[in-house]
């Protein structure tokens, strides 16, 4: 097994991690405003859902190719160079997308009236 095939198996890790750190994210988001990513979203869990696997799913391929490129004959950082700022902008507009969905799917609680002026 060469390193270019190791590269290749562990994009699927990759991918694995990230989904579990991006919903890391909304879950703290989340749990801030009172709520839990577990709560019923209704349709909007499913949209919250894909975005944050298409976002996740775009940051492996950057990392494996930004990997493979220096074993590429010859070597051309071109395309990672082009494409990785653009696959990652898009990744992140999906992610923020995510996390405003999170937003307006959780109830606002009203402070309780022992704090209330």
């Amino acid at each position: 097994m060469d390193i270019r095939t190791t590269i290749s198996f562990v994009g699927p890790v990759i991918t694995i991690g990230i989904v579990g750190v991006l919903f890391g994210v909304l879950q703290f988001l989340a749990a801030r405003r009172g709520g839990s990513l577990r709560e019923n979203f209704v349709a909007g869990g499913w949209v919250i859902a894909l975005e944050v696997l298409f976002a996740a799913s775009i940051f492996p391929g950057i990392i494996v190719n930004v990997l493979m490129t220096p074993y590429n004959v010859p070597v051309d950082w071109t395309p990672i160079l082009i494409w990785g700022p653009l696959l990652g902008a898009l990744g992140v507009a999906a992610f923020v997308m995510a996390c405003r969905g999170v937003g307006r799917n959780l109830p606002i609680h009203p402070a309780p009236a022992s704090q209330k002026g």
